[in-house]
């Protein structure tokens, strides 16, 4: 689409911090006010926690179901980053359901993404996360459980 032209993402996969998203992407609320939606018509490849800090809480945008699972794996990841990060911003990004295979243990991208990032920053608590679903790893992939949680 015509709205997308704009963004263009590096080697690596990362977005190019040129592309002008804000008038690629509008962050709006829909019918019901209970969510607000991320309009596109197509995908964006983008590092998570570049497009979180610069784009998603730069605007203030709203991510009512987040899923962490395998992440770091794929597209390029190579595993260095569990994603820990996503703890400490669920409720900035007013988060409500939270859905992860628990692959918390910190890694060298971990790290990194707080020194790029600091706003991504915290505590890193699941003391939030009110557990009330879990998908045994045996019945889909045996990489780990899956639980889902209410964000309180």
């Amino acid at each position: 689409s015509a709205a997308l032209k704009s963004i263009a993402t590096t080697s690596h996969g990362g977005v190019n911090p040129s592309a002008n998203l804000k008038s690629s992407f509008s962050f709006m609320t829909s019918d019901s006010n209970i969510y607000p939606l991320v309009s596109a018509k197509s995908h964006v490849f983008a590092e998570n926690a570049a497009f979180c800090d610069r784009y998603i809480l730069a605007q203030e945008g709203k991510l009512p179901h987040i899923v962490h699972i395998r992440y770091g794996g794929g597209c390029g990841g190579g595993g260095k980053s569990t994603g820990i990060w996503l703890l400490n911003i669920l409720k900035k990004l007013q988060c409500e359901v939270f859905v992860t295979d628990s692959h918390y243990a910190r890694q060298s991208g971990d790290e990194r993404v707080y020194e790029l990032y600091p706003r991504l920053a915290g505590s890193e608590s699941t003391e939030l996360l009110k557990q009330f679903r879990i998908v045994h790893s045996e019945g889909w992939s045996s990489h780990g459980d899956v639980s889902w949680s209410l964000v309180e």
